[in-house]
């Protein structure tokens, strides 16, 4: 599996820790690591650090180098600095195109995307269910990831969920942008709606199939060289 993170975010959501000039992925929060470095640092253990791919941009460039250059173990993570400021959509693809293109990835090649500023633990049960999607990526699914909501929060995408798929995941019936607070009262108490984590895994051909036919314009990158 290929690994993206996306790192070009410039959230503030932790303000004022988290500013515009150092968002918070690349924070400590109490830890020896940023979140930036324990994203990276959760993957060493079973994939290649040649495999991850941390797409940023150039205001945060010098950061994204300095905070994976401190670390042994993810030395060789390939730094890919998006040549001006999108959307996710556009980060995703040019950052699998990136993979084809200097890192000889294959259509069937399965790719986890994930944000830089996430906490998860334990990180093994977290691995775990990357062995255990690998079946649905492999018959062309996209597989996103809920998190069960604590509290009403205006803040974040919800995800509702519709039948099951298997023993451990389910179909997508909707997804819902940031709700009034009406709404996210209404979905801490539904168990089918489940925070959205922003990690989705595929594989190549999958995602370059799904762009032509909702985002052709993205999907346009696949044709386009880097050099």
């Amino acid at each position: 599996m290929k690994i993206v993170i996306l790192a070009g975010g410039g959230g503030t959501r932790l303000w004022p820790l988290s500013k515009q000039e150092f968002p918070k992925q690349f924070l400590t929060l109490g830890s020896e690591y940023s979140l930036l470095q324990q994203t990276a640092l959760r993957f060493v253990s079973e994939i290649r650090p040649e495999d991850i791919v941390v797409a940023t941009n150039s205001r945060y460039e010098e950061i994204v180098q300095r905070q994976l250059s401190a670390i042994e173990a993810i030395q060789g993570v390939q730094i890919l600095v998006e040549p001006a400021r999108r959307n996710t959509a556009p980060a995703i693809a040019l950052s699998i195109r990136y993979l084809e293109e200097r890192r000889q990835a294959k259509g069937d090649d399965q790719v986890l995307v994930l944000p830089s500023d996430h906490l998860i633990e334990p990180n093994r049960l977290f691995l775990d269910y990357l062995h255990r999607i690998k079946t649905a990526i492999a018959k062309g699914k996209i597989v996103t990831f809920g998190i069960r909501p604590t509290q009403p929060d205006t803040g974040f995408g919800y995800i509702k969920i519709g039948p099951a798929f298997d023993d451990f995941s389910y179909q997508v019936e909707q997804f819902v942008e940031k709700p009034p607070l009406t709404k996210a009262q209404q979905f801490v108490i539904n168990p089918r709606y489940y925070w959205n984590s922003g990690m989705f895994a595929f594989s190549i051909n999958t995602l370059w199939s799904s762009l032509e036919k909702h985002m052709p314009e993205v999907a346009l990158l696949r044709r386009s060289s880097l050099d």
